[in-house]
């Protein structure tokens, strides 16, 4: 008997110390927009354990033109893992050093035609940004050395943009050649052909109304003027 005991504490006591258990993780309020190092090594996993993740699902980077969210964190040891969506799909748990962080992504070029009725919004140059988890953030909340441009001021302006660590500018050129694209309407004006329509058809369908058969109508009705050729088929349905 006090053999079978001590079996028994011993099976327990190996279980306890071999079996990874899994961890609970803390749901995040609502799902958080995450974008992917393409460049990273980091895997995918199915669950995570007190003693790291297990079960590799494969690369993140495979996914890396997928939309990537997260619901849930977990710090373990020294890393914490985020549970990640993909294009809306259950995914698994991947590592934060995965995600693109404290990343401002621009526009490499942005050049403007000289015009005194415009102002370019310095914030449109901005591709995406992302906070210290990778989470993408709204440009709005980017600060900005210069909220705009005058696209009437000819030469080059650097703008400065920063968000936490982030940094990064751009150069936004407004050309000197204020008749750049600026055309004469030199054409005459034409009159087109006169020609009828078919709105009175819809009234006497022959297949909608009382007695009718309900039938789809078959027979396109075409209007043409001038170059211009118009076709439409009526399709009754019955609810």
């Amino acid at each position: 008997m006090k053999k079978l005991k001590v079996f028994i504490i011993m099976s327990l006591m190996m279980i306890f110390l071999v079996k990874p258990r899994t961890v609970l993780a803390k749901s995040l309020g609502s799902f958080q927009p995450k974008m992917i190092n393409e460049n990273s090594n980091y895997r995918i996993y199915q669950k995570l354990t007190r003693k790291g993740p297990a079960g590799s699902m494969g690369p993140a980077r495979t996914f890396k033109y997928g939309n990537f969210q997260a619901n849930a964190v977990r710090k373990v040891g020294k890393s914490k893992y985020y549970y990640v969506w993909i294009d809306g799909h259950k995914a698994g748990w991947l590592n934060q050093r995965a995600f693109l962080r404290d990343k401002i992504d621009v526009a490499k070029n942005v050049s403007l035609v000289k015009n005194s009725h415009y102002s370019f919004p310095t914030r449109d140059a901005i591709n995406f940004a992302t906070d210290s988890t990778g989470t993408v953030i709204d440009p709005d909340k980017v600060k900005a050395s210069q909220d705009e441009v005058l696209s009437n001021n000819a030469g080059k302006h650097k703008i400065k943009f920063s968000y936490g660590k982030a940094r990064a500018h751009i150069v936004v050129e407004v050309r000197s050649n204020a008749h750049e694209g600026v055309a004469k309407a030199n054409k005459t004006g034409q009159a087109g052909k006169a020609a009828s329509s078919w709105f009175k058809h819809y009234k006497t369908s022959g297949n909608w109304g009382k007695g009718a058969s309900y039938a789809p109508e078959t027979k396109p009705h075409v209007l043409k003027s001038n170059l211009l050729d118009y076709r439409h088929i009526s399709i009754n349905l019955l609810l």
